[in-house]
C-alpha cells in the first residue's frame, strides 16, 4: 500500500486528491510573455522651418511591435550615429545642422525578435535666416575719462540686423581702422590714443542686405597724462611693534590718470594699493619701498621702519585687588557694499561688520542656498570676530501672511543654524541679525506702514533665530526718522520719496502695543545727524534727522519698561559735492573734516553719555568704491572711502577720506 501511495504522488496525486477519491494537479508554470517584431513607426520633426545652427527635435514612434528598442539615429550629415535604447514607445532627439540644404534622417530600430531592422525616414530643408537690414546700434566706451597712454574699451550693440556682421572701427586719431566679422551683436575693441584732444570714435555695421552701413559715433576727449612729481611714504603707528598692524598710505602728487601702487615690504611679503596694512612678526629693521606708476611715468620712494619687540609689562599682584574700571559698551561697526573690504575695518581699528541676507534669495527650503552668506562672511570673519546681519526681502511683498511669516520662521531658524554650526569654528565670535530696515516707510516695507504686521514678523525672526542659536542677538529693524508733526511728516514724504511714513516714535510705541517687548535683545535705530553737530539737543533742531533721536527712542522703551540696549544700525553724515545734486540731501551736507570731526564727536558722545547705546555702525564705509550706485547716488556720499572712477576698479584704487583716519586714530572703548 505505501508502495502505491508513492507511486500516485510521483505521478501527481495529492494527499487531499487521494482522501476525495480524485487526483489533484499542480498549478503550471505561467506562459512566457511572446514578442512581437516591429512592423512599424513614423518619423516627425518640429520646427517646420528650419535654420542652420537651430536645433531640430526629431521623433520617433513605435506603431507596432514589443518593447524595449534600440534604435540607431543617423542625421543624414557627418555627424556620428547615436545608438540607445528606450522602454518607450515614443523617444526624441535633438540636433542641429550647420549648413543650408537638404537632409534625410534615419532611424533604424529593433527587438529581440525583430528579424532585420526597421527604418523610417524624413526629409528635412534647412534654410538660410532671412536677412534683416542693419539700422540701428549703440556705442559707449570706459573709463568716461580717458587719458593718453590708456586704453579705452569701446563697446557696440547692434539693436536690428542679422547675423552675421561686418564692421569697421574708426577712432579719428589717424590710425588705421580696425575691421572684421562678428556672430554676435555685441561689439568691443580697445585702443590708446597717444595724443590729447578731442576725437569721434565710430563704429560702421553692415551685413549681407544692407546697402549702406550703419554709422554710430562718439565724441570723447582725450586728457593728456600728467607725470608723476613727488611721492612720499608714511605709516602708522609711528613706532610700531611686533604683532601690530602698520598701515602704509601712499602720498602722490601730479599723477594724471591716478597711479598703480607695487609695495615691498621688506620681509618677502609685497602689496598693492594706496594704503596697505601688514604685521610683522619679528623684531627688525625693515627697508619698506614703493613704485608708484601712471602709464607715462614711474617713481619710486622707501622708508626704513624699525619694529620693536612686543611691550611685556610686569603687574604687580597688589594692583589685582584694584576695583576693574567701569565696564564699555560701544561696539564699532560698519555697513558695507563690498565684503572683500571688510580689511579696512581692521586698519581702522573696528571690530562689527554689516552684511545683507535677502530671505527670498535663499529660496523656499528645506535646502537653502547660503552662498550670499558664505562670500561674505569668507571675507568679514578673518579679520571681524563680530558681524551683523541685516535680514530682509524685496520691498514688495513683506511677509506678513501665516504662511509667510511660518517660512520666515523657518528661514531664520535655518539662518542662524546654519551660520552657527559653519562659521563659529572658524572664528566668529559673536552674530547678530538686524530683522528688515526701516518699516515705517511704505517702499521699504511694501505696503502702507503697520506696527502690528511688522512686529509679528519680528516675533516671527526672534523664534526662528532663537531656535536655530541660542547665542545669537535679534535687533529690531532700525527706523528711519520721521518726527511726529504734520509737518515734518510731509517733509519726510518728500526726504524719503515716499507715499506713506508712519512716526518713528508713534510706529514704535505701537510695536510694543503689540507685544514686541521681550522678541528682541536689542532697539534698532538709525539716528543720522543731518547737518547738526551730534551733541546738538533735540528743541533746537528744526528737521527730525538729528543724532540724539536715540535719546527719544530709547525713553519710549523705557516708557514700557524695556531696558534693553539700543543699536546704531546706521549712522552718518553726508558730504558737500560740487560733482552731484542730491536733491533732498543738499541742506545737510558737510565738509570732509566735519563729517571727521562729527563721527568721531558721535561715538564719544556716545561712549560718555550713553550708557545704553551698543555697537554703532557708520554708514558706510565704502559705498563710492562699487560700480553698482549710480554716481550721483547719496549713499555713496556718506562712504569714508572712495575711488576716482569706480566703475574702473583696475586702476582706480580704493582711497580713504578724512573721516577714515580720523576714526582709525580716535580712542575705541568696545566691549566686545
Amino acid at each position: 500500500m505505501l508502495v502505491l501511495l508513492l507511486v500516485l504522488l510521483a505521478a501527481g496525486w495529492s494527499i487531499a486528491g487521494l482522501v476525495a477519491g480524485r487526483p489533484v494537479h499542480a498549478s503550471a508554470p505561467p506562459a512566457e510573455p511572446t514578442c512581437e517584431p516591429l512592423t512599424g513607426m513614423a518619423v516627425s520633426y518640429s520646427p517646420a522651418l528650419v535654420y542652420p545652427g537651430t536645433q531640430v527635435l526629431l521623433a520617433n514612434e513605435i506603431l507596432t511591435g514589443s518593447l524595449p528598442v534600440t534604435y540607431t539615429w543617423h542625421y543624414g550629415d557627418a555627424t556620428p550615429p547615436l545608438t540607445g535604447t528606450t522602454s518607450s514607445a515614443d523617444h526624441t532627439t535633438s540636433h542641429a545642422y550647420t549648413t543650408t540644404g537638404i537632409y534625410s534622417p534615419t532611424v533604424s530600430a529593433w527587438n529581440a525578435c525583430t528579424a532585420s531592422e526597421l527604418t523610417a525616414t524624413t526629409r528635412i530643408t534647412v534654410v538660410a535666416r532671412p536677412c534683416v537690414t542693419v539700422t540701428a546700434l549703440t556705442l559707449a566706451y570706459t573709463p568716461t575719462q580717458p587719458y593718453t597712454y590708456t586704453a579705452v574699451h569701446f563697446a557696440g550693440q547692434v539693436l536690428t540686423g542679422s547675423l552675421p556682421l561686418t564692421y569697421s572701427w574708426s577712432f579719428g586719431d589717424g590710425t588705421a581702422p580696425v575691421t572684421g566679422t562678428s556672430d554676435g551683436l555685441q561689439l568691443a575693441v580697445s585702443h590708446t590714443f597717444t595724443m590729447a584732444g578731442p576725437y569721434t570714435p565710430a563704429l560702421s555695421v553692415w551685413n549681407r542686405c544692407t546697402l549702406t552701413p550703419a554709422v554710430q559715433t562718439v565724441p570723447i576727449t582725450v586728457a593728456p597724462c600728467a607725470p608723476i612729481l613727488g611721492i612720499s611714504v608714511t605709516h602708522w603707528p609711528p613706532n610700531p611693534r611686533t604683532q601690530e598692524t602698520v598701515t602704509f598710505t601712499a602720498q602722490v602728487s601730479g599723477s594724471v590718470p591716478p597711479a598703480s601702487y607695487h609695495w615691498d615690504l621688506g620681509d618677502g611679503h609685497v602689496a598693492a594699493g594706496a594704503v596697505v596694512t601688514h604685521v610683522y612678526t619679528a623684531s627688525a629693521t625693515y627697508s619698506v619701498s614703493l613704485i608708484a606708476a601712471n602709464p607715462c611715468s614711474q617713481r619710486t620712494a622707501g622708508a626704513s621702519l624699525f619694529i620693536a619687540p612686543p611691550v611685556r609689562a610686569y603687574v604687580p599682584w597688589i594692583y589685582h585687588t584694584f576695583e576693574p574700571p567701569e565696564p564699555v559698551h560701544l561696539g564699532y561697526g560698519a555697513n558695507i557694499a563690498s565684503a572683500d573690504h571688510a580689511i579696512s575695518l581692521t586698519v581702522m581699528g573696528f571690530d562689527w561688520a554689516k552684511g545683507w541676507v535677502d530671505w527670498e534669495a535663499a529660496g523656499s527650503g528645506p535646502n537653502y542656498n547660503w552662498i550670499q552668506v558664505d562670500n561674505q562672511l569668507a571675507h568679514f570673519v578673518p579679520h571681524l570676530p563680530n558681524v551683523l546681519l541685516r535680514l530682509h526681502g524685496n520691498g514688495a511683498n513683506p511677509p506678513v501672511s501665516a504662511s509667510d511669516l511660518a517660512a520666515f520662521e523657518a528661514f531664520a531658524r535655518s539662518l542662524a543654524a546654519y551660520v552657527s554650526n559653519t562659521w563659529r569654528a572658524r572664528g566668529l565670535a559673536t552674530v547678530a541679525y538686524e530683522i528688515w530696515n526701516e518699516p515705517n516707510l511704505d517702499y521699504e516695507w511694501g505696503g502702507a506702514p503697520s506696527a502690528a504686521q511688522y512686529t509679528a514678523l519680528l516675533k516671527a525672526a526672534y523664534r526662528g533665530i532663537k531656535a536655530g542659536d541660542p547665542r545669537a542677538i535679534v535687533v529690531s529693524a532700525g527706523l528711519a526718522t520721521t518726527g511726529g508733526s504734520r509737518a515734518s511728516l510731509a517733509w519726510a514724504r518728500q526726504f524719503y520719496a515716499a507715499i506713506e511714513v508712519a512716526p518713528d516714535l508713534t510706529f514704535l510705541r505701537n510695536m510694543y502695543n503689540n507685544g514686541a517687548k521681550g522678541h528682541f535683545d536689542a532697539l534698532g535705530s538709525h539716528p543720522y545727524g543731518g547737518s547738526y553737530p551730534p551733541e546738538t539737543p533735540p528743541d533746537q533742531v528744526t528737521i527730525p534727522i538729528y543724532f540724539r533721536r536715540a535719546e527719544e527712542q530709547h525713553q519710549v522703551m523705557l516708557d514700557y519698561g524695556d531696558n534693553s540696549p539700543v543699536w546704531a544700525t546706521e549712522v552718518g553724515w553726508i558730504l558737500r559735492t560740487d560733482a552731484c545734486h542730491l536733491g533732498e540731501h543738499e541742506w545737510m551736507e558737510v565738509s570732509e573734516a566735519l563729517q571727521a570731526q562729527y563721527l568721531a564727536s558721535a561715538y564719544a558722545y556716545a561712549h560718555e553719555h550713553w550708557p545704553w547705546m551698543g555697537p554703532m555702525f557708520l554708514f558706510n564705509l565704502d559705498f563710492a568704491t562699487v560700480n553698482w550706485y549710480v554716481i550721483c547716488d547719496p549713499m555713496r556720499w556718506y562712504s569714508v572711502t572712495y575711488r576716482d572712477n569706480p566703475y574702473d576698479p583696475g586702476n582706480s584704487p580704493i582711497r580713504p577720506r578724512q573721516a577714515f583716519y580720523t576714526l582709525r586714530d580716535m580712542p575705541k572703548h568696545s566691549a566686545w
